[in-house]
C-alpha cells in the first residue's frame, strides 16, 4: 500500500494538469464579451488622469451606480472610471478605497475622477 499511494497520487496530479490545460485552449464562446487586457489605456480621446470628466445631465439618465446599484443622482458629487466609464457616487468611491484599493469595481481600473455634469 506504501508503494502505491505516491503511485495514485502523481497519477491525479497529472489528470488535473491535462484537464486544465485541456480547459486552457478551449475554443471560447463568441457571444460573452471579454476585453483585452489594456484595452482601455492610450484611449487618445483627450482625457489624461486628473482631469474631470464632463457629462450632460440627460446622459445620466437610466445610469445606476457601479458599485451600490443606485440610481445616479446628476446634483450629487461623481466620479467616473476612466477605463470602462462606469459611474460612481461619493460613497462609493469611499467603500472602493477601503477595500478595493480605489480601484473601479468593474474593469480594475485606478482612473477615477470626478464628473462636472452639464
Amino acid at each position: 500500500m506504501a508503494r502505491l499511494l505516491p503511485l495514485l497520487l502523481f497519477a491525479a496530479l497529472v489528470a488535473m494538469i491535462a484537464y486544465s490545460l485541456r480547459q486552457a485552449v478551449r475554443a471560447r464562446s463568441d457571444r460573452v464579451y471579454r476585453p483585452r487586457p489594456g484595452a482601455f489605456r492610450g484611449r487618445g480621446d483627450g482625457h489624461a488622469q486628473g482631469e474631470h470628466w464632463v457629462v450632460r445631465r440627460d446622459e445620466l439618465a437610466g445610469v445606476r451606480d457601479a458599485y451600490s446599484s443606485a440610481a445616479i443622482d446628476p446634483d450629487a458629487p461623481l466620479y467616473r472610471c476612466g477605463g470602462c466609464q462606469a459611474c460612481y457616487h461619493t460613497d462609493s468611491i469611499a467603500a472602493l478605497r477601503a477595500q478595493n484599493r480605489g480601484r473601479c469595481a468593474l474593469c480594475g481600473s485606478d482612473d477615477l475622477q470626478t464628473v462636472r455634469v452639464l
